[in-house]
């Protein structure tokens, strides 16, 4: 990431090339690598129920805290109208919700299993980044729809149906689908083949990291309209961090420890919880019109700040010999 932001930053990783990448990486690489690690081994020996229940419960359990700490925090805002501040702060509850809930688990989560554990970790970590991606989305859409609700906008019928029928075409969702079908009818592919599709994720994955350090855009120091600009988003991003780097890692690895998970599983779960804020969440808010600026804030400081939160995470998981 950091070799990344340093390429954009002397204009050799200009926008146009991290566009394709991230088009690459989303449509190609990561459905192909769960479709071939899930393929790979029988589907009873990579599905790990209990691990995927601790997941989509914390997430659950921090949407609801993100909801109402953000709705308490942005009453406590600069004193507008009654009819202004319930407009847009039902899209900021919204935004601040799905930033804190929301992990980069395709690109980071995934690299970093499969730096700390190899190949082994890849069918397990997987299905389960498939299934936990699958309740991303549906709160998501589910958050945001009640915002626009909130704010008495009107919506055609048609387009509700569009946005639940994209997450049904999600290529991660297909990819997943598809290669537990082929398992549960035990399906077999070429040798030849799965090696293929391993060596091209074996690419690619280090490419997406590079593609996201270089979209990273640290502000420059300005002015007073500057300051203030920041100062507004403090107490959002702070939720925001805090949920994200530090509330929900701790309470899954503490959870999963209680239920007597050590090793590669105690290491998945912890690095798909610490996770920064998917950069789908971009995506996501600016379809439905909510502050982009403060969306990107949300995946520009979770990134950076998740270098020193995971780093010391997997120093004190090892130490303690969790992990």
């Amino acid at each position: 990431m950091l070799s990344g932001y340093g390429l954009a930053r002397i204009g050799c990783f200009p926008i146009s090339w991290r566009s394709h990448v991230n088009s690459l990486i989303f449509y190609v690489s990561l459905p192909l690598l769960m479709f071939v690690s899930i393929l790979k081994r029988p589907l009873g020996e990579v599905w790990e129920p209990t691990l995927t229940a601790l997941l989509c419960g914390i997430t659950v359990w921090v949407f609801g805290l993100s909801v109402c700490w953000s709705r308490q925090a942005l009453k406590e805002r600069a004193v507008r109208s009654s009819e202004a501040r319930t407009q847009d702060d039902a899209l900021a509850v919204a935004l601040v919700s799905q930033a804190a809930f929301r992990g980069n688990l395709g690109i980071i989560g995934i690299y970093l299993c499969l730096q700390a554990f190899g190949e082994a970790v890849l069918p397990v970590a997987s299905l389960l980044m498939a299934l936990v991606s699958i309740l991303y989305n549906a709160l998501s859409v589910f958050v945001f729809e009640t915002a626009v609700f909130q704010r008495g906008t009107n919506r055609p019928a048609y387009l509700q149906w569009r946005v639940w029928l994209n997450i049904l075409l999600n290529p991660l969702i297909l990819a997943t689908l598809t290669a537990m079908l082929l398992s549960g009818l035990q399906v077999s592919l070429p040798v030849t083949l799965l090696s293929a599709g391993e060596d091209f994720v074996a690419w690619t994955l280090p490419l997406a990291l590079l593609s996201i350090g270089a979209s990273i855009s640290l502000p420059a120091g300005g002015g007073q309209r500057e300051v203030a600009s920041s100062a507004w988003y403090m107490r959002p991003m702070c939720i925001v961090l805090t949920l994200k780097l530090l509330v929900k890692p701790l309470l899954a690895v503490s959870l999963a420890w209680w239920l007597g998970y050590r090793g590669m599983l105690l290491g998945t779960v912890f690095f798909f919880a610490a996770a920064p804020t998917a950069a789908a969440s971009f995506v996501v808010a600016k379809a439905y019109g909510a502050d982009e600026t403060l969306a990107a804030k949300a995946i520009v400081f979770s990134s950076l700040l998740s270098l020193l939160s995971i780093s010391a995470g997997v120093f004190i998981l090892r130490g303690l010999g969790w992990m």
